[in-house]
């Protein structure tokens, strides 16, 4: 889970981003703020177009397509999401995972690399928890104060991150 006013970033090789999340109890908690801004493209706010319809506004809803690119030159991104303050108090911008598009390099295989995985450090008083619609059914939430921050480094081509 993200908090609003603590920006993260993401950065990739490939040649596409996506971003799903969770949708908890919309009709009752609200729906997330939430700018992507990638490389030097214009800014796109978070469910612009309505599109993103979770199975019901009534419960919660997991992997919905929050962001995905359009078709970039292989190299090197930066994907920057900012939670901005949501409608309501209750709604949370829950990151479930990205996808990174690898174009025709497929040599090197996926990597998947979930929240508690050691070489992910955290720095700020994060908040552990998790349950069972949730990817290895653990989650790293950033504190109500901000100021969390989160890293993986590592040597290579495509990645998937599960968080």
């Amino acid at each position: 889970m993200v908090e609003s006013r603590c920006p993260f970033i993401h950065l990739f090789l490939g040649t596409s981003i996506s971003l799903y999340g969770t949708l908890d109890k919309p009709s009752e908690l609200g729906i997330p703020n939430a700018y992507f801004t990638l490389d030097d493209l214009p800014t796109e706010t978070f469910n612009r177009t309505g599109n993103i319809i979770p199975d019901s506004y009534d419960i919660i809803s997991s992997h919905m397509p929050f962001y995905q690119s359009p078709t970039l030159t292989p190299g090197p991104h930066t994907l920057t999401v900012t939670v901005a303050e949501p409608s309501k108090a209750g709604a949370s911008f829950i990151v479930d995972f990205f996808t990174i598009g690898v174009g025709a390099d497929v040599s090197t295989g996926n990597v998947i690399v979930d929240d508690s995985d050691p070489r992910v450090v955290y720095n700020g008083p994060w908040v552990t928890g998790g349950s069972t619609s949730e990817y290895l059914r653990t989650t790293h939430g950033s504190p109500s104060t901000g100021g969390g921050g989160a890293s993986f480094s590592f040597y290579g081509r495509p990645l998937i991150l599960r968080t």
